[in-house]
């Protein structure tokens, strides 16, 4: 039976579908009309037929209530998961913000029973400090109609609080027609905390970035402060390189000028005694020379100012050379000096000059380090699979101790440096010879036993950046030159002139050409060349005859003379004095052996006395630019014994009247002076029409690196250093006066 009202009305069938009694009643069957007949008399057959339909009736109810009570379980569960369990909190608030329903996880959000959540005002468990933010959300939920989201702290009943945001939807509630609030809170608080270790992360790495970049800062400024410094180091050494080494030459060229003056009896006859006082000077002077010379090569290597001349240098002419600076020093110490060479190589790619140098060092320290009867080595291998040649100079000298061997290529050290040493010497030598060596790409290794002498090796790459066989393909014809600065080429041959010409210019030489015999004698006297080019077949004139008189003459008697012919006559070129032959057409390859045999006659004793214009011909006019009355008057003796006419100006602009005055044949310009440098004084004279072809040798003590470009980059035509061979200079003079082929 129904326990209550309301579970005891039921929804009416409709037309369509049975009662349940109607069910029943199909179900229990109709009875016949006999049973019917045979029941009417008794009552209770009635009665027994109703009870058996309500029986059914209650039997189908319940089977029906139990579908319906499992369905709502089903429900419960449904609602439990997706409410009370899900993974944000859901509140209804009234209009008035008190809650009316929420779910397990809201009070687990607050960590409160749910009943005690009933009709409590959700501001009460907000965090003070976010009170504005909820009823800034309210107002405009409740003004706009359309959902609202915020983030704020929930206060808990433990622990920190709890950072949710909060989603709200207005609705309308049917039953009362009052508007309700749907509100999610989801739990942010992973997130904010790790947006606020963010924020700390990066608070602290700006903290850091910020102290690195004022330390970076600070050694920028501090690097370029010190940069500052080093250049202005730098600047102040160059400049007092440069001071220095002009007021070392400036004395050093009066010294060299006059001794070479009064060698050449300009000023009168001088007795033997004298000539050796003179070779003493000369030799002293020169060494001093040498001196200088180092210490700017050192200071130019270390400013990487130091530019190497580059070729196929000729390892027998420059082992032959270094060999010979030393000979006298070792002759006279009775030092044999011993040298082999493997000759697989006879060519390396570098600065035939430095290449010298280095060698000179090394053969000059051994000789001085070897008491008398000692012996010297330069031994030269080559090593195919390495592609480099060694040099070995060894020794049989004093030694050097193993705790010194750090020192040897130190600037300006001296293992014995006590006042009681007893060998000479800057400490210049082996720093040089390093780099030198280095700065051709290669190595230099030291082995030295205490009184059993020493070993240095210096280790050069056949061609750096180059094969072997480039390298022994091109030793031929392309092998190192002997230092070669004039040459006279005697050549009626326009074509073959032009050829001889352009070779030699490749060797750096200075070449004038004559086209005829008569006179060729003449211009040999006058310009006093290195080598003479001599063609046999002359139109106006036999080779052979110039040869003899040029042989004749005291003047031109000791220079090379490499004759060109057609034919191949050596006997005969021999016995008339000819040092070397090339047969026509001129081919390169053979040019160069024939001037590396004849070598080259830069530094030979210069000739007695002779002026170097003839007798009867007009004097040439020289503007003499220098400030210094010491070298003025030195060059002007010299000058003036040589057949010129000279003219002295004690500074640029005094020059510069003077030149327009007197039209100079040549000028001689110091670059430091008074008033008006050298260099300005050029700009103008190549300014003025009348004096642009004018030759102008720069004559200067400027050694450094860029001041040769500088003085004929603003218009001289030769660039002499102090202190100068007046011989070579002499020979310039006229080279520039009667101009280049």
């Amino acid at each position: 039976m129904p326990t209550n009202k309301r579970e005891h009305q039921r929804t009416p069938p409709t037309a369509s579908e049975p009662s349940l009694r109607q069910r029943a009643e199909t179900d229990l069957g109709a009875p016949d009309a006999k049973e019917q007949t045979a029941r009417s008399p008794e009552e209770s057959q009635r009665l027994l037929h109703e009870l058996r339909i309500h029986q059914i009736e209650l039997e189908l109810q319940n089977e029906e209530l139990r579908r319906t009570q499992e369905e709502l379980e089903r429900s419960r569960a449904r609602y439990f998961d997706l409410y009370d369990l899900a993974p944000v909190g859901y509140v209804t608030l009234s209009a008035l913000g008190l809650i009316q329903e929420a779910n397990l996880t809201m009070a687990s959000h607050l960590q409160v029973p749910r009943s005690s959540l009933h009709r409590q005002p959700l501001s009460r468990f907000i965090a003070p400090e976010d009170h504005d933010t909820y009823y800034q959300h309210q107002r405009h939920l409740r003004a706009t109609g359309a959902p609202q989201g915020c983030e704020l702290r929930l206060l808990r009943a433990e622990g920190a609080p709890l950072w949710v945001r909060m989603e709200t939807t207005m609705v309308q509630d049917v039953a009362n027609e009052a508007a309700v609030y749907r509100t999610v809170l989801s739990d942010i608080t992973a997130r904010v905390q790790a947006e606020a270790a963010l924020r700390e992360l990066n608070a602290t790495l700006a903290e850091r970035v910020d102290a690195q970049t004022a330390a970076l800062t600070e050694r920028e400024e501090h690097l370029r402060v010190t940069n500052a410094e080093l250049a202005r180091a730098l600047r102040l050494k160059d400049e007092f390189l440069a001071m220095m080494s002009h007021e070392l030459r400036t004395p050093l060229n009066v010294i060299l000028g006059r001794s070479e003056a009064l060698r050449e009896s300009i000023y009168g006859p001088i007795t033997a005694k004298q000539v050796e006082a003179l070779h003493s000077i000369a030799e002293s002077g020169q060494h001093l020379l040498s001196l200088i010379t180092d210490i700017l090569d050192l200071a130019k290597i270390e400013t990487g100012k130091l530019a190497l001349a580059y070729t196929i240098v000729d390892i027998g002419q420059i082992c032959r050379t270094s060999l010979s600076l030393v000979e006298q020093l070792a002759l006279t110490k009775r030092i044999r000096i011993k040298s082999t060479q493997d000759g697989f190589v006879d060519g390396v790619w570098g600065d035939a000059r430095r290449l010298t140098q280095v060698l000179a060092n090394l053969l000059s320290n051994a000789v001085k380090f070897t008491p008398e009867g000692g012996q010297v080595g330069l031994e030269v291998h080559s090593d195919e699979g390495e592609r480099t040649l060694t040099f070995t100079v060894w020794d049989t000298g004093i030694g050097i101790a193993a705790n010194n061997l750090p020192k040897l290529f130190q600037p300006f050290v001296q293992i014995d440096s006590s006042l009681s040493r007893q060998y000479e010497g800057t400490g210049l030598g082996l720093a040089l010879v390093l780099r030198l060596t280095e700065a051709h790409g290669g190595s230099v290794a030291v082995e030295s036993t205490l009184g059993q002498g020493s070993h240095f090796r210096v280790v050069l790459p056949w061609a750096p950046g180059a094969s072997a066989s480039d390298l022994l393909a091109s030793t031929d014809d392309n092998t190192a030159m002997p230092v070669i600065g004039q040459v006279l080429v005697v050549e009626e041959s326009v074509i073959v002139a032009e050829q001889a010409v352009r070779y030699l210019r490749e060797f750096g030489a200075r070449v004038e050409v004559c086209a005829r015999g008569v006179g060729a004698v003449t211009r040999a006297c006058a310009l006093q060349p290195d080598v003479i080019l001599l063609d046999l077949l002359l139109p106006d004139a036999d080779g052979w005859e110039v040869l003899h008189r040029l042989k004749a003459e005291p003047r031109t008697r000791d220079i090379p003379v490499i004759v060109v012919s057609a034919v191949d006559e050596p006997t005969h070129g021999q016995a008339l004095g000819a040092a070397a032959l090339v047969r026509k057409p001129i081919d390169r390859a053979a040019l160069v052996r024939a001037l590396r045999r004849v070598g080259a006659r830069l530094g030979a004793p210069p000739p007695g006395l002779a002026p170097i214009i003839p007798p009867g011909a007009q004097r040439p006019r020289i503007l003499l630019a220098e400030d210094n009355q010491a070298n003025s008057d030195a060059l002007y003796d010299y000058l003036q014994a040589k057949g010129y006419t000279v003219t002295v100006a004690r500074n640029g602009a005094e020059a510069l009247i003077r030149a327009r005055e007197d039209q100079p044949d040549a000028i001689l310009m110091d670059i430091q002076m008074p008033v008006m440098d050298g260099l300005e004084a050029i700009r103008h004279i190549r300014a003025d029409p009348a004096l642009s072809r004018v030759p102008i040798i720069a004559v200067t003590a400027l050694a450094m690196p860029g001041d040769r470009e500088r003085c004929m980059a603003t218009g001289a035509d030769d660039y002499q250093t102090k202190p100068v061979n007046l011989h070579r200079l002499v020979a310039q003079i006229e080279t520039l006066r009667h101009g280049h082929v």
